[in-house]
Order: structure tokens, then C-alpha cells, then sequence
């Protein structure tokens, strides 16, 4: 039995693998012989065509060529060609025949007619002078090794003239002259002769070209069949080849010797196996006994550790204890000589002293704030960590949290960059909740520190909104997303894990650990929530808070709402800041319109209580709106400016618009409409916070300088240029020449080819694209003084709303002159400075 398994299932197998490659290997070398008489066949059209004797015969049909060249029994007797035609350019039968070898004659076939092109037309398909179709094609006359090249110049250039058909039967004597080459026993037989009574059928039935079959004849031969593919790839031929088994005779040899020595060897292995097991059961006796008293060792090391173990734990529990008492201890004596600093200090500030002295004391207030905020940072994180923090649970409002966060915020962002706060209450958010409102500050303030810090220009976004509400819990999504410097991923992922900075150039430049955001995650983690940070290096950074939290089940107190029953229309160009405004008005129950044309605002606007106009609304239009409806009177409808700085446009201080600094948030524009807010610019309480009461003294100060440069410009010597009022431009820029000089160079660039670009939406028949261009033309032109080009872009705009116009009518070429014009005035301007 064991030697019947070891012939067949392992040596034999191999065997026959080595046998069925070498019938592959004959069977593709049978195929290989018939595909070189084909290129044989090719390589002789090729000569034929490139004749200058050939591409001179299918030209002129002179018969010397005929006699000469053309004669059957040479042709086969010499280079075994049985089929030659000759077709010039239109696929007309030049000369041509074919020759049987059997008869010695010629004879007709009908893929091949005498007066029209062969049935096969894609011989005649040569598209180029490299065009050639090869391979062996089944005709009435049996198989043809048949060649199609283009005739051309001997040079083997074009152009072509026609095309030479060349072809030799595969005959019986063919094929037993390669036989006799390959030394191999085969025969090939046409597909479309074969039937199904015929022996050969069930094996090539399922066959494809390039694949084989092998079957055995008996224990000393073998045959295997495949298939060659014909001119257009079908199968064309059947190839069948016999196999001696000369490689199976050896195996079965080799099979016999292995069995006797694996019979052998078996008898080998049990004694030794017998040998090694007793030797082995010696070996495990005294292993066992070594082990055993190893095991009763660390027993007793084990019980000795455990005991140390507990003695560490009282230990580390007394710690913590002690370090709470410490914490609880050094929190108030470090922090109550801080604040003294940070106080007296600003308090200092507040005098008239030098200009070196505030320097000074500027520094030691800001190096304190910073100090105390690392401090609180630090004792937090150590509460956190000893466990001493508490999470309290109180109703609070969420719009008293968001103008909490808009006090300190707007101290920490009045630092000269020219960032936008926006805040985004998604509709559908509860205004009333229940949770540890004083850690939620903390850590959106650390959240917007942080953005405020890294971001040199642009917009903070603060989004809230719903993740999942049940009942009377709610999960909460507070997202902060700014469009500062970032850093890449891998770095955001460690910037959770505390006193990690982000890189070595970031900390040297602005200064920066991460203590602060490991306080947040385990606030997070604390509170039920957790923390996520994801950045990109240049694109801004993400952190996103998510909390469950409490639906108190009444309001706070009963807060008058007096936007409650008026609806309130809003205007802007910034959508991104529209669609926040608008999301969190709606959350308190403001109806709120937005995204309306100027013409449909002119129409409908007495039908508002109240107009909001963000500032990235055209000054000119609120200018033209106020006009309209004849404001300056006082009328019933109340215009409310969103600012993001600390300075009004001149142009709207004759009209009794009220102003509301950005973020907006809901009790913020209901002091407002109310009148209680003093406009929502510099002004304060008289219990404001230092901070605040700083932040505010800033806004003054910058009031104080406004009007003070535009008093220096009402005397200044300007020179008077052609289309550009220098005096007009200045007090849009508060009398500051290098603010007026900037603002003329960015004019200059962005909008020195407005006139084409308005002409090709003329001529693309897009007349909103044209208005938008005028219209902003028309508000950046009041804001640089040039005034004639300002009034020409109405012009423009004006006719537009009723006509179209062409790109060549006369008010856009006086257009091009006034900007023109404009440019020239800008450049001598700023040459002159």
C-alpha cells in the first residue's frame, strides 16, 4: 500500500507533468514550423512588391514582365508559390491565377475570382507603406499560406499603387516536409471539413487557439491536439500530434528504485524513533523535577512582590491626596498675586504716562496674561489628573454663552489682524441647556485662542448644531474652523497629548504648547464627549467638540424678544457669512429673508421691519437704498450695518443706521434693535472687565485718529489729477496716504482689464455676468474717488436692466476711456510718492 501511494502520488505525477510538457513542446513546435513557411511566404511578397519592375507591371501591364517573371512552374518549382495576383489602386484584377501542384495547372477558386477583388477584401485594406496581412486562409482549394503587401518603389516609399496577393497550398507533401523537420508525427486538417462522424471532432470541439488537449493512446504512445488561428484569428487548422512515452518508461524505473529505498528507510526511522523516545522520557523525568522547584521558587518571589505591591498603593493614595490639599493651596496663593499684576498693570495703562514707560508696562501685562493663562493651565491639568475636577450640572442660555464668548474673544482678536468671527447656530438647536457652561467656555475660548492665533487674516467659523436628540438629552457638535497656517495631520494627531508643540518654527514664531488642548480632551472625556483635531499644513485646521447635554424644560427667565414679530431682511455678497447669520437668527425664532436681487430689495422693502446689511454689501447700494426711501426722514424701517471692525463707512454717518460689531448672536441684535447697545460700536458698560474696558478704549482711540486724518486731509495740498478725486479717496481711507496708496495698487491690477471682461460677457450674451462686473465696478470706484468712472459703470449698469447692450456701443467705449484715464492718474499718483 505504501509503495503504491508513493509511485502514484508522488513520483509518478511528476512524471507526467515532464511528459505533458515535452507533447506541448512538440505540438508547438509543429505549430512554430507552419507559421515560418507563412512568413517565408511574407518575407517573398515583400521582395515582390518593392520592385520597381512590379510598381512599373501594375502601371503599364507590359508583358515582358509576364513572360519573364511570371511563369507557374517556375514560381513553383523555385519558391513553391501556388497563388499570385497583381490589383492596382481601385482593387482592379491587374494579372493573377492559381497554380495547382497536383494537376499542374492552373485552376479557379472561389475566394479568388479573375475579375473582382477576393472574397477576404481586407487584403486589399493597406493604409499604409508598412501595411501588411498574413496567415493561412481555408479556400475551396484547401488550405493557402497566403501573404498581402502594398507595391511600392523599390525606395519603400509611397505612394501605393496596388497590392500583391501571394499564397502556397499547404499541401500533403508540405506538411510530411515538416513533419520530417520536426521530427514529429502530425497532421493538419481544415475546421471547416471536419464533421461530427469524423474521429477528431470531440477533441477539438471545445478547444481555443493557443490552447491543447492531451489524451493517452495506450501505455506507449500519446497524442495531443490544438488549433491554429487563420487570417482574421478563427480557428483554421486542427493539429494533431502522436507522442512516444519514452519519459514514463524512465519514471516507472525511477518509481520501482524509490520504493525499495523509502521501504528502507521506514524500517531506518522506527528504530530510531524508538531509540529517541525512551532517551526523550529520560530527559522529561528530570526536566519535570527542575521545574517543579523553579514553580515553588516564584511562588514565593510572586506572593513577596504582591505584598509590595499593596504597601506602593497606600502610598500613591496618600500622594494624591496630598497633592490635591497642595493644589487646592498654591492655586489661590499663585493666582491672587497674578491678577494684582494683570490689574495694576492695565490700571497703568489707563494714565497719562511716556511712550517708553507704556511700552513697558504693555509688556509686563501681556507676559502676565500669558503667565496666568499657563499657570491655569497647568493647575487644571493636574486637577484634572489627580481626579479633583468637578463637572457641574446648571440650566444655562445658549446665546448667554456665545456673547460671553464674544466678549473675550473681540480682546483677543483686536491685534491688528483682519480676522472675521462668525457664529453658526444651526436651525433646529435648543437655546435652553443643561450642563458645566463654565467648562463649554473654557474650552471654546482655548479653541478660538488658538484659531485666533494661527490665523493671520481671514474667517473663524464657530458652527454648533444637533447630532442627536432624544427626549429631553441632546449630543451637540461644536466645531471651530479657521483658515490659518495648519500643519499636517501627523502632527495634529500628537497636539492632544500635553506639552507637545507643533514644530520648532511654529513655537519660535508664535509660541504655542498643546497643555492647553489636553485639558480640553479630558474635559471633554469628563463631561461624556470627546475632542478631534484635524488639520492640513496651509489650509486652515478643524477641532471639533462633541457633547451630551441636557433640554432644560423652560426658559431661563422671560427675556423680551423684540425681533419676534418683525421680519428682517438680509443683504450681503459673502454667502458663507449670510448663511450663518441667517441659521442663527432662525434658531431663535428670527424670520429671516436672504439672497434677494438689489432691484427685488428696492421693490419690497417697505414690506420689512428690519434691513440687516452685512458689510461686504456695496456701501453705494446702502447709500442708494437710503435715497430711495428717503431715510434721512426717519422713517419706520430700521437699517442695521454689520461691521467687523471698529470704523463706520463715511458715506452711511449721514443716515440713522444702527451698528452691530460681528459675531451677531441673538441677544446682541435685540440690544439692538432696541437701542440698549449704543450701536454696537466702542461703547461699554460702566462694570466692564479690564480686558474689556481696553478693548473698548481701542475703538475710541481709533475714532479719535479717524477724525483727526480726515481733518488733515480737508487741508491737505493734493495735486488734482484727471478722473481720480485724491481729496475723496483719502477720507475713504481715513486720511492714511499709504492705506490710499495700497488700495490704488490693488485697483490698479485686479481691475485694469474690467472693461474687456465685461465685453466678453456682452458678447457671450450674458447680461448678469456683465451687471455683476459693473456693479462692483461701480462701488470700488466711489471708494478710490475716482467718481466719473464710478458714474459712467451706473450708466452702463442702468441701461442694462432694460436693453442689452452690444460690446462696441458707445457707453462701454467711454468706459475703456475713463478707466484709462483712471489708470494713468493711479500710476502718476503713486509715481509721485
Amino acid at each position: 500500500m505504501v509503495n503504491h501511494a508513493l509511485q502514484h502520488w508522488v513520483i509518478l505525477p511528476s512524471f507526467i507533468r515532464l511528459e505533458q510538457e515535452q507533447a506541448e513542446t512538440e505540438l508547438q513546435r509543429v505549430i512554430d514550423a507552419i507559421k515560418r513557411e507563412t512568413e517565408h511566404i511574407e518575407l517573398l511578397a515583400g521582395d515582390w512588391a518593392t520592385w520597381d519592375d512590379t510598381y512599373h507591371f501594375v502601371q503599364d501591364h507590359n508583358k515582358e514582365y509576364i513572360n519573364s517573371n511570371l511563369v507557374w512552374k517556375t514560381l513553383e518549382r523555385s519558391s513553391g508559390i501556388h497563388l499570385l495576383f497583381f490589383y492596382d489602386i481601385q482593387g482592379r484584377v491587374v494579372w493573377g491565377g492559381v497554380f495547382d501542384p497536383v494537376s499542374r495547372g492552373q485552376i479557379s477558386v472561389n475566394e479568388f475570382p479573375q475579375a473582382a477583388v477576393p472574397s477576404n477584401d481586407i487584403l486589399l485594406r493597406h493604409n499604409s507603406v508598412d501595411s501588411a496581412f498574413t496567415g493561412i486562409i481555408d479556400s475551396s482549394a484547401g488550405p493557402i499560406l497566403i501573404s498581402s503587401k502594398p507595391i511600392l518603389t523599390s525606395q519603400r516609399e509611397g505612394p501605393i499603387v496596388g497590392t500583391l496577393l501571394m499564397g502556397r497550398f499547404l499541401s500533403d507533401t508540405l506538411l510530411e516536409k515538416l513533419a520530417a523537420q520536426t521530427r514529429v508525427d502530425f497532421r493538419a486538417i481544415p475546421i471547416s471539413r471536419m464533421t461530427t462522424n469524423d474521429a477528431m471532432y470531440a477533441l477539438f470541439n471545445h478547444l481555443q487557439v493557443g490552447k491543447s488537449a492531451i489524451k493517452e493512446i495506450d501505455e506507449n504512445s500519446l497524442q495531443i491536439v490544438g488549433l491554429i488561428a487563420g487570417l482574421e484569428g478563427q480557428p483554421v487548422l486542427a493539429v494533431r500530434a502522436v507522442i512516444q512515452r519514452a519519459t514514463m518508461a524512465q519514471g516507472l524505473k525511477v518509481a520501482g528504485l524509490a520504493s525499495v529505498s523509502v521501504l528502507v528507510s521506514l524500517a531506518l526511522l522506527g528504530m530510531i524513533l524508538w531509540l529517541g523516545i525512551n532517551r526523550y522520557t529520560l530527559v522529561m523525568r528530570a526536566s519535570n523535577a527542575r521545574i517543579k522547584k523553579v514553580v515553588q521558587r516564584r511562588t514565593q518571589e510572586l506572593k513577596l512582590a504582591k505584598e509590595q505591591a499593596e504597601e506602593s498603593l497606600l502610598i500613591a493614595a496618600a500622594a494624591n491626596e496630598s497633592m490635591s490639599v497642595f493644589l487646592a493651596n498654591i492655586s489661590h496663593e499663585v493666582r491672587t498675586p497674578m491678577n494684582a499684576i494683570i490689574n495694576l498693570s492695565f490700571l497703568c495703562l489707563q494714565n497719562d504716562i511716556y511712550a517708553k514707560q507704556r511700552d513697558y508696562i504693555k509688556k509686563i501685562n501681556y507676559s502676565a496674561k500669558s503667565l496666568f493663562k499657563v499657570i491655569n493651565d497647568i493647575l487644571d491639568f493636574s486637577k484634572v489628573e489627580t481626579g479633583s475636577m468637578e463637572i457641574e450640572i446648571a440650566d444655562f442660555s445658549l446665546d448667554e454663552l456665545l456673547a460671553h464668548l464674544t466678549v473675550v474673544i473681540d480682546s483677543l482678536k483686536n491685534n491688528g489682524k483682519d480676522i472675521q468671527l462668525i457664529f453658526d447656530v444651526h436651525p433646529g438647536t435648543p437655546t435652553f441647556l443643561i450642563g458645566d457652561v463654565l467648562r463649554i467656555i473654557q474650552i471654546l475660548l482655548n479653541l478660538l485662542s488658538n484659531a485666533i492665533k494661527f490665523t493671520e487674516s481671514g474667517q473663524i467659523v464657530l458652527s454648533i448644531r444637533v447630532l442627536e436628540y432624544m427626549e429631553e438629552k441632546v449630543t451637540l457638535e461644536f466645531s471651530v474652523d479657521d483658515s490659518g497656517i495648519g500643519m499636517p495631520q501627523s502632527v495634529a494627531d500628537k497636539m492632544i497629548d500635553p506639552f507637545v508643540k507643533s514644530d520648532t518654527a511654529t513655537t519660535h514664531s508664535i509660541g504655542h504648547s498643546s497643555l492647553g488642548l489636553a485639558i480640553c480632551d479630558q474635559l471633554c472625556h469628563l463631561m461624556g464627549g470627546n475632542l478631534m483635531l484635524t488639520s492640513k499644513e496651509g489650509k486652515g485646521t478643524h477641532a471639533c467638540v462633541t457633547l451630551p447635554l441636557g433640554v432644560a424644560s423652560r426658559p431661563l427667565a422671560d427675556t423680551p424678544n423684540p425681533a419676534s414679530d418683525k421680519k428682517v431682511l438680509l443683504l450681503g455678497q459673502d454667502q458663507k457669512t449670510l448663511q450663518a447669520i441667517d441659521n442663527t437668527l432662525t434658531t431663535f425664532d428670527v424670520k429671516v429673508l436672504r439672497n434677494v436681487s438689489l432691484e427685488i430689495t428696492n421693490d419690497r422693502v417697505n414690506s420689512f421691519d428690519v434691513l440687516l446689511i452685512d458689510e461686504s454689501f456695496p456701501v453705494v447700494d446702502v447709500v442708494n437704498i437710503c435715497k430711495k426711501h428717503d431715510l434721512q426722514n426717519h422713517g419706520s424701517l430700521e437699517i442695521v450695518f454689520l461691521t467687523n471692525g471698529d470704523q463706520i463707512p463715511n458715506a452711511l454717518m449721514s443716515y440713522p443706521i444702527r451698528y452691530l460689531k460681528k459675531p451677531i448672536y441673538f441677544s446682541s441684535f435685540c440690544k439692538t434693535l432696541s437701542g440698549t447697545e449704543n450701536d454696537g460700536i466702542g461703547k461699554g458698560s460702566g462694570n466692564d472687565s479690564p480686558e474689556t474696558v481696553h478693548a473698548n478704549s481701542t475703538l475710541i482711540a481709533i475714532k479719535e485718529e479717524t477724525a483727526c486724518s480726515e481733518q488733515t486731509v480737508s487741508g491737505q495740498n493734493t495735486e488734482e489729477l484727471a478722473g481720480l478725486d485724491i481729496v475723496s479717496g483719502l477720507k475713504n481711507c481715513s486720511g492714511k496716504e499709504a492705506l490710499f496708496e495700497n488700495v490704488l495698487g490693488k485697483f490698479s491690477v485686479k481691475y485694469k482689464h474690467i472693461d474687456d471682461d465685461i465685453r466678453r460677457a456682452l458678447g457671450d450674451e450674458d447680461i448678469a455676468l456683465a451687471r455683476t462686473l459693473t456693479h462692483k465696478l461701480i462701488g470700488v470706484s466711489i471708494s478710490i474717488g475716482a467718481l466719473q468712472l464710478s458714474d459712467t459703470a451706473r450708466n452702463i449698469d442702468n441701461e442694462l436692466a432694460d436693453n442689452p447692450l452690444s460690446a462696441s456701443a458707445v457707453p462701454i467705449n467711454l468706459l475703456s476711456i475713463h478707466l484709462q484715464q483712471v489708470m494713468e492718474s493711479i500710476e502718476q499718483y503713486r509715481g509721485g510718492n
